[in-house]
């Protein structure tokens, strides 16, 4: 599936993409503005069909500090360094490395970056049968006064079995993987939803931070460069 190049030279916007369905465009615009607050009145999502047809990687997201919005639709736009960047047409969105949210854009306050010191079961698929017992993620961020700091996410894993599992308007059989995390004195829980077979990420729930909680991330079509 290759990225699509969705910034047009002179706005940040999908209109001059020949491959872009300018209705999907006005959907995904839409979804977006739902989850975060901005815009005119929630208007239909776009089908599971519809967006699955398109020639380019997508994915459904939503977060904690709009829980009652529907999920926004992100396109891929880039590959760099092995991380992919889906965004709107104004570049709000995730960044992530296989199934990890390595930064985000647009949110209350962004991640800019993550590392995983050790192998990561998320960035690199991994069968639910070789996960490991615990994981450690550090997140960059800014601080309310613009200063940059790390913090150390450590997390105990629970295999909780496989369940059908929903992926934007769609049900799939999927292995469940909790973490049970502590970072900086607040305690959190992360889920995942795996294929049981190769490990690829479906389905993904991580905190990114006290101020956007955690955001949701399904797979409509998968990114494969």
């Amino acid at each position: 599936m290759r990225a699509l190049a969705i910034i047009a030279a002179a706005a940040l916007s999908l209109t001059g993409c020949g491959s872009f369905d300018r209705g999907l465009q006005a959907g995904m615009q839409q979804s977006l503005d739902n989850v975060l607050g901005t815009g005119p009145a929630p208007q239909p999502q776009p089908s599971f069909e519809a967006v699955a047809a398109m020639p380019f990687a997508s994915i459904a997201l939503n977060v904690a500090f709009a829980p009652d919005a529907p999920p926004a639709l992100l396109a891929a736009n880039g590959l760099v360094n092995g991380r992919v960047w889906y965004v709107d047409a104004t570049r709000r969105g995730v960044i992530l490395e296989g199934g990890r949210v390595s930064g985000t854009r647009g949110m209350v306050r962004d991640v800019l970056s993550a590392m995983h010191p050790d192998s990561d079961p998320l960035a690199t698929p991994t069968r639910p049968d070789a996960w490991p017992e615990r994981t450690l993620v550090i997140q960059h961020a800014r601080d309310g006064l613009g200063r940059e700091y790390s913090r150390a996410i450590h997390c105990r894993v629970t295999l909780e079995g496989v369940e059908m599992t929903e992926l934007y308007q769609r049900s799939v059989a999927l292995t469940h993987l909790s973490e049970s995390c502590a970072s900086g004195g607040v305690r959190f829980r992360n889920d995942h939803w795996i294929d049981p077979t190769d490990g690829r990420m479906w389905k993904t729930r991580q905190w990114m931070g006290p101020e956007t909680g955690h955001v949701e991330v399904a797979v409509i079509r998968p990114f494969s460069g």
